[in-house]
């Protein structure tokens, strides 16, 4: 059975990310999450210290406030850079990095000026010395950590808006965007053209994530519900598209150690497909459902040991944990 505890936060949550932690301490007590919100004056960057084992009827629902960063710009995206790095793309066009303790954040380091004019919408790393962004101008831009410049900008990488964006291997990022396509980019090449582009059509897509064991599969969601399975070895098609039972946008996803799919949705909903396979005929399949439709937009989740979290438009965190 899966408890969902909720925590009102009192600002709307666009991001939430769990800080790594290495396989020697998945069996602690508590997890450190990062959440970044959105549409308010003055956003902010919080960390919280997460109970592996919440309880129902606990005052903080799990969570504790250690620390909070304020800032002017919207949380556009999160990720971790190895183990205690995070990044942080802004509405401003910037990305920020800063260094994530048990206790607090710390600014290191901000790229002011790498999608001037337009929103940074995506950021990935690879390890902690790989960095990519994207932004609504178009750009994709390769960073490395403690170098003031970008190392690379391709402009116009993209000419529909790039809404997602994940290192898939050491030098490869895909990019999703609003015009349906799915562009694999080596960053390592001089070549200014994607080295595979896939054609989702009819579709915007707005999320994807790749598979943690079987590298070659990245799952994507899309504006209007839909989501489908990838099989980079392939080209052109989808391996499965399917409806996804939610009303709206698909708004972020990941995948577990053991394969299966956590997406979360606009209509405020949580659903887990379970170990989706590339071979799987289209049509309906079995999800389940962790968190109903709220009525508020699901923005974000992220998982960690036996937890997930999730940020809502509603101005709540969620802590899911098997009870």
């Amino acid at each position: 059975m899966v408890q969902v505890n909720v925590k009102y936060v009192a600002t709307k949550v666009n991001r939430v990310r769990f800080k790594p932690e290495s396989h020697g301490l998945l069996n602690r007590h508590e997890y450190c999450l990062v959440s970044g919100s959105w549409d308010d004056k003055p956003n902010t960057l919080s960390l919280w210290a997460c109970s592996a084992k919440p309880s129902e009827d606990s005052s903080d629902a799990g969570m504790r406030r250690l620390y909070t960063v304020e800032l002017v710009s919207d949380t556009g995206d999160l990720c971790f850079a190895g183990t205690d790095i995070l990044a942080a793309a802004l509405s401003s066009g910037e990305v920020r990095l800063y260094r994530c303790s048990s206790s607090e954040l710390q600014e290191q380091q901000r790229w002011s000026h790498l999608h001037p004019g337009y929103p940074c919408t995506a950021i990935s790393a690879r390890g902690p010395s790989k960095l990519a962004s994207v932004g609504e101008d178009g750009r994709l831009c390769q960073l490395t950590p403690g170098r003031p410049e970008a190392s690379r900008i391709i402009e116009g990488a993209n000419s529909g808006c790039p809404t997602c964006l994940s290192y898939v291997r050491q030098e490869h990022v895909i990019v999703g965007n609003l015009a349906g396509h799915l562009q694999l980019w080596d960053l390592a090449s001089p070549d200014r053209r994607p080295a595979q582009d896939l054609t989702w059509s009819g579709q915007q897509v707005t999320c994807l994530a790749q598979h943690q064991s079987q590298g070659h599969l990245v799952a994507c969601g899309a504006a209007s519900g839909q989501l489908s399975l990838w099989d980079l070895r392939q080209t052109r098609l989808a391996t499965v598209s399917l409806a996804a039972p939610t009303q709206g946008a698909l708004a972020d996803m990941v995948f577990d150690p053991e394969g299966s799919l956590l997406f979360c949705a606009h209509d405020g909903s949580l659903l887990c497909w379970t170990k989706p396979a590339a071979g799987q005929p289209r049509g309906e399949v079995e999800m389940d459902a962790l968190v109903r439709p709220q009525g508020r937009p699901l923005n974000s989740l992220d998982l960690q040991g036996p937890l997930v979290a999730a940020g809502s438009d509603s101005e709540t965190l969620l802590l899911l944990s098997h009870s």
